[in-house]
C-alpha cells in the first residue's frame, strides 16, 4: 500500500465542505491526534473562525500517515506535491471548489486513505471530523429526506423489487417478469 500527502486544495474543499453545512463533531475524550488526553469528550463546531485550526488538523493527520509509511523520508521529501505545502502552517483558500456531496464523499475517501496508516487513526480527532462529516454529506444527498425512516411490512410489499440474479438462476422469473412488463414495451 502506499501513502501520499493530498494537494492542499484537497484539504481545502474538505474544510469547505465542513464549514459550509455548519458541521460540527463529537470528539470523545482522549481522541487528540497528538496522543494528549482530551476533555471528558466535546462538540466541535466548524466555522469560519476555527477552519485554519481544522485545516491544520488534518494537513497533520495526513503527513503524520504519510511520514509513518515512509519512516526514512524527510518531510520534504514525502510523496506528494513538490510544493512541500505542508511544511508552513495552514491556512484557508476559500477559492476552491463547492463539491456536491458525492464529489465531497469520494475526496473524503480519498483523504482517509492517505490519512489512515498511524496506528492511532481510528481514535485521532481527524478520524472523528471525517466520519461526522460524512454523515453530513449523506444526509445531503439528493432523496436522502424524502425516503423513509423505517421500513415496515406494507411499505416493503408495495415496494419495486429488484431482479435477482440469483433468484433467476434458481428458476424464479417474476421480478423478471414484472420488471420487463414496466419497463419494456411489448417485452414479452
Amino acid at each position: 500500500m502506499s501513502a501520499y500527502i493530498v494537494d492542499k486544495a484537497h484539504i481545502d474543499a474538505l474544510v469547505r465542505a465542513a464549514v459550509d453545512r455548519r458541521m460540527s463533531y463529537w470528539l470523545p475524550a482522549g481522541a487528540r491526534g497528538d496522543g494528549t488526553p482530551g476533555p471528558g469528550g466535546i462538540r466541535i463546531t466548524v466555522s469560519r473562525e476555527n477552519r485554519d485550526a481544522i485545516g491544520q488538523l488534518l494537513t497533520d493527520a495526513n503527513v503524520a500517515s504519510v511520514a509513518y509509511r515512509y519512516d526514512d523520508a524527510s518531510l520534504t521529501d514525502l510523496p506528494g506535491p513538490t510544493n512541500a505545502w505542508w511544511i508552513v502552517p495552514y491556512r484557508f483558500n476559500a477559492r476552491g471548489p463547492i463539491l456536491t456531496p458525492v464529489q465531497g464523499l469520494k475526496a473524503l475517501d480519498g483523504y482517509e486513505y492517505q490519512s489512515c496508516e498511524t496506528p492511532g487513526w481510528p481514535a485521532s480527532e481527524a478520524w472523528h471530523f471525517c466520519d461526522d462529516l460524512r454523515g453530513y454529506l449523506i444526509r445531503a444527498l439528493p432523496g436522502y429526506e424524502a425516503a423513509d425512516w423505517t421500513i415496515n411490512e406494507a411499505a416493503a410489499a408495495e415496494a419495486p423489487r429488484l431482479v435477482s440474479l440469483t433468484d433467476m438462476a434458481a428458476g424464479d422469473l417474476t421480478a423478471w417478469n414484472t420488471w420487463r412488463d414496466a419497463n419494456i414495451p411489448g417485452g414479452e
